[in-house]
């Protein structure tokens, strides 16, 4: 039973998916040792981190490329004006 424990706790700390495949991997080379198994899971994770690409800290803020909404609305010409107070009233 602390097997069955342990393995769940795998579950619940990295993903259902990471361990099914890991115990896909385990056992075709008949690894039923649930100790080693989570070694496999360890090192895989920290692989998966040292991987990932790094931010080098050009980040752009995304509020850099918001703009007012008047500045994309359209300037009403007089006459499209005269005709919008008309229908206003």
């Amino acid at each position: 039973m602390r097997q069955v424990y342990a393995l769940l706790g795998l579950i619940k700390r990295y993903g259902a998916a990471r361990v099914d495949q890991a115990c896909r991997a385990a056992l075709d080379i008949d690894l039923v040792n649930i100790y080693k198994l989570r070694r496999l899971i360890e090192i895989a994770a920290t692989r998966m981190e040292s991987t990932a690409p790094s931010v080098d800290g050009k980040v752009v803020p995304l509020a850099r490329f918001l703009r007012p909404p008047q500045q994309f609305a359209l300037k009403l010409s007089s006459t499209q004006q005269e005709t919008k107070g008309e229908n206003q009233e």
